[in-house]
């Protein structure tokens, strides 16, 4: 048995910061954030000595980018699909006050968990994305004989690999009550066998 630590670390702020509306791939996001480049820069382990990757959205990989500046390195990075944010289908960059009345989003808000998106997928099929996704990383970090791993990703991944982390059901009411800041580090350490 053998221990794995992996760094996940949020994406910049996308701007303006539209607090009413659902995300997307594509969002203008603050790259001029050189300070929490900085601070995250400091905690987390050079690339040379362990292995990065980033969910494949814009915001993800200026985040690595900037950390990168920031260590005064600019080593490659490996692209990880299933790292990226939920798909909120036909919700993806509506405002809320435009959709509320949709019968789809209310039985969505209802249940988060497991109500079905159009188009996107359920809290279920994003849960069990992330942890195939912890999974592979994992087992490529064992076959490759590395330490540590840095993962460039969203607030709803870290959220999910806390849970994977601790081998817990999940508690969406727990979720979505938990706050996961701008390029904030989240170290985790995975028993592997």
């Amino acid at each position: 048995m053998s221990y794995l630590k992996i760094h996940f670390v949020r994406h910049v702020p996308v701007m303006p910061e539209p607090k009413d509306r659902i995300y997307g791939a594509y969002v203008k996001m603050d790259i001029g954030c050189t300070d929490l480049f900085k601070k995250a820069a400091k905690i987390l382990p050079n690339p040379k000595n362990s292995y990065w990757v980033s969910s494949p959205f814009m915001r993800s990989l200026a985040t690595n980018e900037g950390v990168q500046a920031a260590m005064g390195c600019n080593a490659p990075i490996d692209i990880i699909d299933d790292f990226q944010e939920r798909n909120f289908g036909k919700f993806t960059g509506r405002r809320f006050v435009n959709i509320r009345r949709d019968p789809a989003f209310q039985a969505f808000l209802k249940d988060q968990f497991n109500a079905p998106v159009p188009e996107g997928e359920t809290g279920v099929e994003f849960h069990q994305r992330v942890n195939g996704a912890i999974t592979s990383l994992l087992n490529v970090m064992k076959k490759n004989n590395q330490q540590e791993a840095v993962v460039f990703c969203h607030g709803g991944v870290i959220k999910y690999a806390h849970y994977y982390n601790k081998n817990l059901p999940t508690n969406q009411k727990e979720l979505q009550h938990k706050v996961v800041d701008y390029v904030s580090v989240h170290p985790m350490t995975f028993k592997v066998d």
